[in-house]
């Protein structure tokens, strides 16, 4: 695997995809692609947001409570509303597996779709979307079940946490030593999921989905065709992810100063994504013909005019 050795080809396939010739019409369709691809940016953090209410006791406020009265009276509340907490609690946590389904499975189909438009060249929203439908529902698929994991570590880390910190607020603690080393443990542990969710989305996103897509794989077989690859790539792998680490901060620090000349109009979804998508498809030519070094097999990136209407994928005859 050559990774510098894919820049200027990455360089060159951006150039031919935006800019021979310039069409406003197809950069507004990468727009709308590329807005869907990054749906799947986001995903789940947790946030762990410890405050103890300040104030003048004299005024009103709570500097005198004690955390363990809080705490019981709180307890007490939630048992006697159980009904509405638990009604509550799960109109939001149907609320957010719906959003998450919709997100996730646009995001899916735009990621795939957004390889598809790089790498044949076709800013067709209408035949991209068709011709990835089957490799987008498995990468859907694995993305929620990815999802629900990190939501149900989440969930497990709050109330360890929270546990965790309830017996010295309980005994009214002094000072914040008794509050902060029980915590510990779960910032290590979530710090390190966390990257580890990173990492899987990382390559899921910059390698996995390409393999899905060029040899038409399910999610899982596409991870085993990445396990294939690793074995002697491992110093261009992380050469590959540090160099995107590099290019991605820079670009972060160009959108901001445009948003800022702009008043905020170059952040407007689709607007924001057809201005910046000489950016986007260079990241996703790099990612291709970093895995197109790998071999005449590999070979992903097109030259070929995009199909017609209703006629076979040109990927599927390879």
């Amino acid at each position: 695997m050559h990774v510098l050795a894919a820049i200027d080809p990455a360089i060159a396939h951006t150039k031919r995809v935006l800019f021979a010739p310039f069409d406003i019409a197809k950069w507004l369709s990468l727009g709308v692609i590329i807005f869907l691809d990054v749906l799947l940016a986001g995903g789940s953090k947790a946030n762990f947001n410890f405050r103890f209410p300040l104030g003048d006791s004299s005024s009103g406020g709570f500097t005198d409570l004690d955390p363990g009265e809080w705490i019981r009276n709180a307890e007490e509340w939630a048992f006697r509303h159980a009904g509405i907490v638990l009604a509550i609690g799960l109109a939001v946590f149907l609320l957010w597996v719906g959003l998450q389904v919709l997100f996730t499975w646009l995001g899916s189909r735009g990621q795939i779709m957004f390889i598809r438009a790089v790498a044949l060249n076709d800013e067709r929203i209408g035949e991209n979307w068709r011709q990835t439908r089957t490799v987008a529902w498995s990468l859907f698929v694995f993305r929620f079940v990815l999802t629900l994991a990190g939501l149900l570590l989440s969930l497990v880390l709050l109330v360890g946490a929270c546990l965790a910190v309830r017996q010295p607020a309980l005994a009214y603690a002094e000072g914040i030593r008794p509050y902060v080393l029980p915590l510990i443990p779960f910032v290590i542990v979530g710090v390190l999921f966390g990257l580890l969710f990173t990492l899987i989305n990382v390559f899921l996103r910059n390698l996995v989905a390409p393999l899905m897509f060029h040899f038409n794989l399910s999610c899982m077989d596409g991870w085993r065709a990445l396990k294939r690859i690793v074995p002697g790539n491992v110093g261009a792998l992380f050469g590959f992810l540090a160099l995107k680490l590099v290019y991605s901060l820079a670009f972060g620090i160009a959108a901001g100063i445009v948003t800022l000349c702009t008043c905020c109009v170059g952040a407007i979804p689709v607007i924001h994504h057809a201005l910046f998508s000489p950016f986007y498809v260079f990241d996703r030519s790099f990612s291709l013909l970093v895995l197109e070094s790998l071999g005449p097999d590999y070979q992903i990136i097109t030259q070929e005019l995009p199909v017609e209407e209703g006629a076979p994928p040109p990927i599927a005859s390879r």
